[in-house]
């Protein structure tokens, strides 16, 4: 198991320059001089070429690709940010927790809305309550989380004032936020859900377990739901993913001053620092949930238990 973690742990480290050069590349050959965007139209000729200068921009890219893998690899140092001038990882870990928070609680929503009605959904099929659940979740899985967010935006802040619209101050600034990513990553989850309990109710150990007169929550929770997992959370670590890259968009809609809103800001003053730093931190946040999910199969199936432990 430990050998196993330690090469995904290379594997990643080896990934690294790769990551950084889809990025350098991307932000130095998009149209935009950093120092026009930062420094504005009114600065002269001089006042520019001493911030290309300062920032290293002066140089070709080969070199300042190579300069920054190895400031980053062997120096942990992300560099900094050409507006502020200050260290680029100060700046994502203030930040980074209100990224993090959205993130974890539109997966914890969304995992448990999912789940838990996915499983009363393939558990009573065919029933209202079953229709009334896939309707809803195709629905939800239809709308963009931004439009849903402006949607509870105007019904919630602007009709009924009863919860911040913008911001991130206290537990009530998150409502909208969490709501607007939850309902449509919970519907995804429970249409899986829901299908791959059906899958697992109708397998020969069911039909045994329930010959041998087990009571059927046994039944549904520890062989049905456990043999259907495996699929559940790698969807949820990719939902995890997801809403970590996604959280972006949400706050931008909800004004939150977090990692999303800092990288698009940084993106339009072709900050690449910022860009680069922030898209490394969210990589080795995706890259320790894969690992998490791939340690967890082994706790979750004997099979690839007893595969580890050879």
């Amino acid at each position: 198991m430990i050998k196993y973690a330690l090469k995904r742990v290379l594997l990643f480290i080896l990934l690294i320059p790769g990551i950084i050069f889809i990025v350098f590349f991307i932000m130095d050959f998009t149209p935009g001089d950093p120092s026009r965007l930062i420094l504005g139209e009114r600065a002269t000729l001089e006042q520019r070429r001493l911030f290309r200068e300062n920032a290293g921009l002066d140089r070709s890219f080969p070199v300042r690709y190579a300069s920054y893998v190895y400031n980053v690899v062997f120096k942990l140092d992300f560099g900094t940010s050409y507006r502020t001038r200050t260290p680029v990882i100060d700046e994502i870990l203030d930040k980074l927790p209100k990224t993090v928070i959205l993130a974890l609680s539109g997966a914890f929503f969304s995992s448990l809305l999912g789940i838990s009605i996915g499983i009363l959904s393939a558990v009573k099929q065919y029933s209202r309550i079953d229709a009334v659940s896939t309707f809803a979740a195709i629905f939800f899985a239809s709308i963009p989380n931004f439009w849903l967010g402006m949607t509870m935006l105007l019904i919630f802040s602007l009709h009924f004032g009863i919860l911040p619209s913008t911001g991130a101050n206290t537990w009530k600034h998150y409502v909208l936020p969490t709501a607007a990513i939850t309902f449509p990553f919970s519907a995804e989850i429970l249409r899986l859900t829901r299908s791959l309990m059906l899958e697992t109710v109708r397998q020969d150990y069911v039909t045994t377990a329930r010959a041998k007169g087990v009571t059927e929550q046994i039944i549904i929770m520890k062989h049905a739901l456990r043999n259907a997992m495996l699929p559940i959370i790698t969807s949820l670590g990719m939902t995890f993913g997801s809403l970590l890259g996604g959280a972006i968009i949400t706050e931008t809609v909800f004004s939150i001053p977090g990692l999303g809103t800092h990288i698009i800001n940084a993106i339009r003053m072709k900050d690449t620092p910022i860009v680069l730093a922030s898209t490394i931190v969210l990589a080795i946040f995706f890259s320790l949930i894969m690992l998490a999910i791939d340690v967890s199969y082994a706790f979750i199936d004997p099979r690839i238990r007893a595969r580890y432990l050879k």
